[in-house]
C-alpha cells in the first residue's frame, strides 16, 4: 500500500534506477539480488565509465525504447545521477527483502565521494549542474517580452503566479482554477499535492513602482482571456488561438520557461526548475529566514537543496571584510 501510494515521478524515478541496476548486474552476471560493498562500489564505477545507453526513438511508435548495449558508446555519469541510481537501488533491495547494510551504503557512497573529488582536481564537470535561479529582473525581462496573445497572456500568468510560490513544475501543471482563490489582498495558491505535501500560500499584490509585473493581474488577466471558470488552471491552446480543455504537462510548463528566457535574450540557460531555485535565491537575498522561505517553497527548513540556493547570497554575508587588503 505505501509503495503505491508514492508520487507518480518517484515510481518512474526507482522504476529507471533499478532497470539501469538489472544492466549492470546483467554484464557482470551477478543476481540483482546482490547487496553487498562491492556490487554497489561496482555500481558506482561503472556508472562513472560505462553506463547503459540511454532510451532511444523509435520513430515507428513515436516513443523512446530503453536499450542496452554492453558494446555502445559510454558516457560517464554525473555525481549527482549517481548519488540518486544508489538511493533508487537501495530503495530497490530493500523492497526485494534483501536490504543493503549501512557499511554496504556508507561503501558506495565514499566510492561516489572519491569520484566527486577526482572531477574537482580535474577542474571538470558532468551534467548539467544545479538550475540557474531567475532573479527579479531576469522576471522582468523575460515577461515584457511576452507576447501580447492569448498565448503570451497564460505564459506570463505561469511564470509570476508560478514563482511567488517557488513552484516545481508539476505543481504548477497540477493547479486547478479553484485551486487559486480571490482575496482582498491577493490571491492565495493552495497546492493539493508534492513531494512534502499540500501547502497554502498567500501570494500579495506587487507594490507600487515594482519591475516586475503583478502576479494577481496576470492571473486575473489569463482568466479573462481564457474564459475557464474550472477544471486545469494552465491549458494548452492550439495553433488557432483556442484554449483546450487539456492541461498542460510538467514539461510543458517547463518548456514554456526556459523558451521565454530564451525569447527575452538573458544568455543564462533557464529550465524549469529556475522558478523554484529564482525565488529561494532572491527570498534569501532579501533578508528571509529558511523557515519563512520554506513554507513557500513546502522544502524542509533543514533541506540541503534548499541550502544550496542560499549560497549565492550567504557567501558574500559572510565574507571577512578585514582580511587581505
Amino acid at each position: 500500500y505505501l509503495a503505491a501510494s508514492r508520487p507518480a515521478n518517484t515510481i518512474r524515478g526507482y522504476a529507471d534506477d533499478w532497470w539501469v541496476w538489472s544492466c549492470y548486474c546483467r554484464e557482470y552476471g551477478i543476481p540483482e539480488t546482490s547487496n553487498t560493498a562491492g556490487a554497489l562500489v561496482g555500481f558506482v564505477k561503472w556508472l562513472e565509465n560505462k553506463p547503459p545507453t540511454p532510451p532511444q526513438p523509435n520513430p515507428a511508435r513515436k516513443t523512446k525504447e530503453r536499450r542496452w548495449d554492453p558494446n555502445g558508446p559510454s558516457k560517464a555519469q554525473a555525481p549527482s545521477t549517481i548519488d540518486r541510481r544508489i538511493t533508487g537501488v537501495v530503495v530497490g533491495l530493500r523492497a526485494r527483502g534483501v536490504p543493503a547494510s549501512d557499511d554496504a551504503k556508507d561503501a558506495a557512497r565514499n566510492t561516489l565521494n572519491i569520484y566527486r573529488r577526482k572531477l574537482a582536481e580535474a577542474a571538470e564537470t558532468r551534467g548539467t549542474g544545479q538550475a540557474a535561479p531567475i532573479r527579479t529582473d531576469n522576471l522582468a525581462l523575460i515577461a515584457a517580452k511576452l507576447p501580447d496573445t492569448i498565448v503570451g497572456v497564460r505564459d506570463r500568468a505561469i511564470l509570476l503566479v508560478s514563482y511567488q510560490f517557488g513552484a516545481r513544475r508539476s505543481e504548477t501543471a497540477n493547479l486547478l482554477v479553484q485551486d487559486i482563490t480571490s482575496h482582498s489582498n491577493g490571491i492565495i495558491v493552495t497546492t493539493r499535492t508534492g513531494k512534502t505535501g499540500g501547502r497554502r500560500v498567500p501570494i500579495q499584490r506587487a507594490r507600487t513602482g515594482s519591475r516586475v509585473p503583478c502576479p494577481v493581474e496576470a492571473w486575473q488577466a489569463w482568466l479573462t482571456a481564457s474564459g475557464i471558470v474550472d477544471g486545469p488552471a494552465f491549458r494548452r491552446i492550439d495553433r488557432y488561438g483556442n484554449v483546450r480543455a487539456q492541461g498542460l504537462s510538467g514539461d510543458g510548463i517547463g518548456n514554456i520557461i526556459e523558451q521565454a528566457g530564451k525569447r527575452a535574450g538573458i544568455p543564462i540557460h533557464f529550465t524549469g526548475h529556475s522558478i523554484r531555485a529564482g525565488l529561494a535565491t532572491e527570498a534569501r537575498a532579501r533578508k528571509h529566514d529558511a523557515r519563512t522561505i520554506s513554507r513557500i517553497t513546502g522544502h524542509s527548513p533543514t533541506s540541503k537543496v534548499l541550502h544550496d540556493y542560499f549560497r549565492e547570497v550567504d557567501e558574500w554575508e559572510t565574507a571577512p571584510d578585514d582580511i587581505g587588503f
